[in-house]
């Protein structure tokens, strides 16, 4: 199952994760330019957040999502230094985010359970999927580097990042037709790699 995530700004998204990559790589060294760009590419990271909890029944309070937004921020921070450019920014901050929420939903877990409240936190649903739901998205980022630009491409800003064919479009500078191609023909190509995973067809 590809994850959607909330719709980001209509700003340029390049087509492969080069840029990205050169991005970190003058923020590691003390570029305060982009460092600013860097800050404004993770302001994704609440609206990831929100997405999860939401796509996955975790319940999480304002106050909780906010705590959550500063403990990935941080992770990805300190390990920003290993980013090698092998997918989007967004898509790999995705994977911090998953991470910490499944780690906060497995605390709450346990200690609803010590206070015997588990049914009143309503956590089993999470608890249950998340480990499903994190090595088929750990597969599917392995068969989309496999694809490669542009069928790729397409489809992370389609399911990560949650973009319209036409702000796709845009953002690539081709047209919606072209995009849709691309979009349909890496559905099939991942559909038969993965098997029995299920990709959902994001119109």
């Amino acid at each position: 199952m590809l994850e959607p995530q909330p719709q980001l700004e209509e700003s340029a998204v390049p087509e492969s994760s080069t840029d990205d990559l050169a991005l970190v790589r003058r923020c590691l060294e003390g570029c305060e330019r982009s460092l600013s760009e860097l800050i404004h590419r993770l302001e994704c990271v609440p609206r990831l957040l929100a997405s999860l909890n939401d796509k996955l029944s975790a319940h999480l309070t304002h106050e909780e999502l906010a705590d959550l937004t500063q403990d990935s921020l941080t992770a990805i921070w300190r390990k920003l230094g290993t980013f090698e450019g092998r997918s989007r920014l967004e898509t790999w901050a995705y994977r911090f985010c998953f991470l910490e929420l499944m780690n906060l939903v497995r605390a709450k877990h346990r200690g609803a359970r010590a206070l015997g409240r588990r049914r009143e936190l309503d956590v089993e649903m999470p608890i249950l999927s998340l480990p499903t739901l994190a090595l088929e998205l750990e597969e599917i980022e392995r068969e989309l580097q496999e694809l490669g630009p542009p069928d790729a491409t397409v489809i992370r800003l389609k399911h990560y990042e949650n973009l319209t064919f036409h702000q796709i479009a845009r953002s690539l500078g081709r047209s919606p037709n072209t995009v849709k191609t691309h979009y349909y023909r890496g559905l099939r190509r991942l559909r038969t790699r993965l098997g029995s995973l299920q990709i959902e067809d994001r119109r």
